[in-house]
């Protein structure tokens, strides 16, 4: 297999498309979305709230963080399809997961990353290295 190394302008080779993907995938997110997600038979919507927003939540409607999250869980429909998490245990669920995953295939490339255009990156310029994605 060939080297090969990502660059800057890689990111902006295909015109922008990481930073319209993220808009177009902030605007998606909507109340209204996932509500009409979770009603779906096939839905299931997870929505992470940080510490300090449960925090902040918990002191002004004075509930516990416990209460807060099915609060919250009741404005996106109050359904089964819907969990409410914090965005710490959200982070050690995607760390344990990138563990499992790594030790499932330690003989094949194993790629992870925070940055977005990665993906669009090996998609379009890498595309047998997909199914090393995690």
């Amino acid at each position: 297999m060939e080297c090969s190394r990502k660059e800057l302008l890689d990111c902006f080779s295909c015109k922008g498309c990481v930073t319209a993907e993220d808009v177009f995938s902030a605007e998606e997110q909507t109340v209204e979305n996932a509500v009409e997600m979770a009603a779906s038979e096939k839905g299931f919507v997870v929505v992470s709230v940080s510490p300090g927003a449960f925090s902040v939540f918990s002191d002004t409607l004075g509930y516990s963080e416990h209460s807060v999250a099915r609060k919250l869980a009741e404005v996106f429909g109050g359904t089964e399809n819907i969990r409410v998490c914090s965005t710490k245990d959200a982070s050690l669920f995607s760390i344990r997961e990138t563990a499992r995953e790594f030790l499932e295939q330690t003989r094949r490339p194993f790629i992870t990353s925070f940055c977005s255009g990665t993906v669009c990156y090996v998609e379009r310029k890498q595309p047998a290295l997909v199914p090393s994605l995690s």
